[in-house]
């Protein structure tokens, strides 16, 4: 459960969820301090990503508030205080998290969320013919699983088992690849 403050925070926490590399979120998760020429600041990231190549702080702003000068002036002072503990740091805006191409991804995936899978043992010859690489479409995985519908795919996306480039439009040519998670049984339900 998050706590969060704007729908735009949402959307960009509801995009974690869905993004493979994200394996957990904090939302505001610490205090900083940093200096500006005037004088000590403080400063609360909105949402920490933790991904296996490394933590992430993020900020979450509409554009508009994003470029304000005064908001200019304190992302390279912020992100330098983040970057000389070892984390990242990224301002995000709608321009990211609503592109009309992801957001509409990302909420097809989140509609279908509740969809029942396959057992796990349905599905292990899918994963392990999924392996690494460039991913497979839905046509190229009911090759191994013909019973596979998108709706199960986007739950298994949702669960963790798959993983897609949240960039790709959902469709025909929308590739999925393992995701981090094994399958649960308490994840399925049996037809």
């Amino acid at each position: 459960m998050l706590r969060l403050t704007s729908g735009l925070e949402f959307d960009h926490a509801l995009d974690g969820e869905l993004d493979g590399s994200v394996e957990r979120m904090v939302e505001q998760p610490i205090w900083l301090r940093f200096v500006t020429s005037e004088r000590a600041r403080r400063h609360r990231p909105d949402l920490l990503l933790v991904r296996a190549a490394g933590w992430e702080f993020t900020e979450v702003k509409f554009e508009e508030e994003a470029a304000e000068p005064e908001n200019e002036a304190r992302w390279p002072l912020i992100g330098a205080a983040l970057n000389s503990l070892g984390y990242s740091y990224r301002v995000v805006t709608e321009r990211h998290i609503r592109h009309p191409v992801r957001h509409a991804t990302v909420w097809r995936i989140f509609e279908d969320r509740h969809t029942p899978t396959p057992a796990p043992d349905v599905l292990w010859p899918l994963l392990r013919g999924l392996g690494g690489g460039e991913g497979r479409t839905l046509a190229q995985m009911r090759l191994i699983l013909p019973t596979l519908t998108r709706e199960q795919a986007h739950a298994l996306v949702r669960q963790g088992v798959l993983a897609v480039d949240l960039n790709q439009p959902v469709g025909d040519g929308m590739r999925f690849s393992r995701g981090r998670e094994e399958p649960s049984l308490t994840q399925y339900s049996e037809d």
